[in-house]
């Protein structure tokens, strides 16, 4: 197992990626910073990699509004560890048109 970690200068916010050797993702550690649970659980289920996960980041957090996002450090973090698979920051916090639309089709599923 690997782990890609980053925690925030003040040490009261710290994110915690657990992957296996081929980059895809096991679990979360999020400590100080608010993210969808739902939204991590379908990441492992649907065994996304460690760089989509990186480049979807906002998608899960829900901290308030005006809260300052750095999930981007973990980007830097990766590109840091790993120079010759360099990503960029992704999506801002909040979910996407792509989680809408995965609800929505749960919600028909289910019905």
């Amino acid at each position: 197992l690997q782990t890609l970690y980053r925690e925030h200068p003040s040490g009261e916010r710290a994110i915690r990626l657990v992957y296996d050797n081929d980059d895809v993702v096991l679990g979360f550690n999020f400590m100080g910073v608010r993210y969808r649970h739902r939204v991590c659980e379908r990441w492992i289920a649907e065994r996304r990699t460690v760089p989509f996960v990186l480049e979807h980041l906002g998608e899960g957090n829900f901290d308030p509004e005006f809260f300052p996002q750095w999930e981007h450090g973990l980007v830097e973090v990766w590109n840091r560890t790993n120079p010759g698979r360099k990503l960029r920051a992704g999506q801002k916090r909040g979910i996407g048109r792509q989680s809408r639309e995965h609800e929505r089709k749960n919600k028909e599923v289910a019905a």
